[in-house]
């Protein structure tokens, strides 16, 4: 009798294994649920053009493409290059959402670009988010170098050389000296009115905590004058120019 029992005893627990077994293969069997799909649904800079020195800020919308809504309180990576909008690209810092940003999916972080500079986000996902970056949504900031406004004499004798001059900041290979790289443009007093003379070339000096540009005029014209720069634009730079110099009087 007490082997009978064994026997089913032994069977029942066979059963129960055998049931725990398809249990757990038949959970196995179910296929895991794919991520959700992401995107940056914006992506964008305050400001596009910012002086050497200053900064802005560089916001981006995460959405879930797959619902529809937009995913807040995850982690993006900040990503800069100087080379273009397809990088290479270095890590500059990892943003969350602010408070009161997170039904918004946005994130926001500061940016202090030392010359014209591209910016994307990523996010790397997560088990329930596909990865995505703003690729599609460049940002490009552009940096304008500081340019002094140009100085004059006074007064100076027509025929005689003088000298126009400022400053250019910071300090830059492309600002070398004997580089030219601002442009000085005369204006003349025409019948009340400022109008365009002619443009010359400025030369660039040695660093001295700033570089010192400079070319030398001469007028053979009497008349009333003045003078502003602009420093030309390159792939490093954005173009600036400045206010007017006083008016020279040429005798």
């Amino acid at each position: 009798m007490k082997s009978a029992q064994g026997k089913r005893s032994h069977l029942a627990m066979l059963a129960v294994l055998a049931a725990v077994v398809l249990v757990a293969m038949a959970v196995l069997a179910v296929p895991a649920l794919a991520a959700d799909d992401t995107a940056f649904t914006a992506a964008y800079a305050n400001m596009d053009v910012v002086n050497y020195g200053g900064g802005t800020l560089i916001t981006a919308v995460l959405t879930d493409t797959t619902q529809g809504m937009a995913l807040g309180g995850l982690f993006v990576d900040v990503e800069q290059s100087t080379a273009g909008a397809s990088g290479p690209w270095e890590p500059l810092y990892v943003l969350t959402t602010g408070t009161g940003a997170y039904d918004t999916g946005t994130y926001t972080g500061p940016i202090v670009p030392l010359q014209n500079t591209w910016y994307h986000f990523v996010f790397e996902g997560t088990s329930e988010y596909a990865a995505c970056n703003s690729d599609l949504l460049p940002i490009e900031v552009k940096v304008k170098p500081l340019l002094g406004r140009p100085s004059c004499p006074a007064k100076v004798r027509h025929g005689f050389k003088f000298t126009v001059k400022g400053t250019l900041n910071p300090m830059n290979p492309m600002f070398a000296a004997k580089s030219q790289t601002v442009k000085i443009k005369a204006y003349k007093m025409k019948k009340h009115k400022w109008v365009v003379f002619k443009t010359y070339m400025a030369t660039n000096g040695k660093y001295i905590g700033y570089t010192p540009y400079s070319v030398r005029i001469k007028l053979g014209q009497k008349g009333k004058y003045r003078f502003n720069a602009r420093s030309i634009w390159s792939a490093e730079w954005a173009s600036v120019k400045t206010g007017y110099s006083r008016t020279l009087k040429v005798k």
